[in-house]
Order: structure tokens, then sequence, then C-alpha cells
């Protein structure tokens, strides 16, 4: 399974998370929100092949799930906290690094499904617009899934440094 780090995840990393700045930089929106988000798309080639995100609907961007029509689809939130249902603090495993987050569900899919729809990858965002070119990493689900009325998705991440 691949995973990225794209660069709006790095420049977060370091100016926001390690640089602990305050202020807000010209390229906004660095405030961070009380959360994160989790959301669903397809990229070709998956997370691997560029770290170009562009979130889309072209063949070179991130398709994320329910652009267009939405079918119950949200990016699911975590708070940014050590609490339940936060992301707990880093601990140490075999010499790096790593947080496991709360398990999201996607669900109540309705109608024939979201669109764009046929989920290749999962990824973590800044906030919870479907469609924003804000997302931070991401890897590829084990395989494709396409969407249909009362389906669900669930999807728990494990964020390593490594």
């Amino acid at each position: 399974m691949a995973y990225i780090l794209w660069n709006k995840g790095e420049q977060s990393l370091i100016n926001t998370w390690l640089g602990g700045f305050s202020a807000t930089p010209t390229d906004a929106p660095w405030v961070p929100d009380a959360n994160v988000y989790v959301g669903l798309g397809a990229k070709l080639g998956g997370v691997g092949t560029d770290k170009t995100v562009n979130n889309g609907l072209t063949s070179d961007t991130l398709f994320e799930i329910g652009q267009g029509t939405a079918s119950g689809y949200t990016r699911r939130p975590i708070a940014r906290d050590a609490g339940s249902t936060g992301w707990p603090q880093a601990t140490q495993s075999s010499g790096s690094y790593q947080s496991t987050a709360p398990q999201v569900t996607f669900g109540a899919f309705t109608g024939s499904g979201p669109t764009t729809n046929g989920a290749t990858i999962w990824f973590v965002a800044l906030n919870g617009s479907i469609g924003a070119d804000n997302c931070i990493f991401g890897a590829d689900l084990a395989a494709t899934r396409t969407f249909a009325a009362g389906d669900t998705e669930r999807i728990t991440i494990t964020y390593r440094q490594t």
C-alpha cells in the first residue's frame, strides 16, 4: 500500500504543527480547525504517482467522492485532541512514532450513490468542504469501492512517521 504526504501536508506540518506558527500566512487557511477530516476519492495511478492534488474533476486531479451529488457522503471529522473522538498522542513503536485515529464510517449513501463514485484512496484534509484543495496526506484503499444506497465504508487510520 503506497502512502504519500502531499505538498500542503508538508507545508502544514512544518508551518503549523512543527513550526508552531500562530499567525495565518498569506496562503490561508492555516489557522487549525478543531478537527481534521477524512475523505474518500479516486486518483489515477493511486497516491504514489505524484504530489498533485488540485481536488477537482479532471484526469490529473483527486476526484473526491461526493462532488456533484453528495448522496449522503460527507467528509468525516476527527477531533484535534487526545479525547475519545480525537487523534491520540503519538507513541513510539519499533523506533518510529505513530498514532491511530478512531474509526470513521462513511454510509447513509442514498439513491444510486454519490458522484464522483469509485473510491480508490482515503485522505485527511484540513476542513470538511467537499472539493476543497486542502488534502494533507492519504493512502490507497485495498480495492476500488463503488457506493450504492445503503453501503458503508469504515476506515481506521494509523499515521506512522518513518
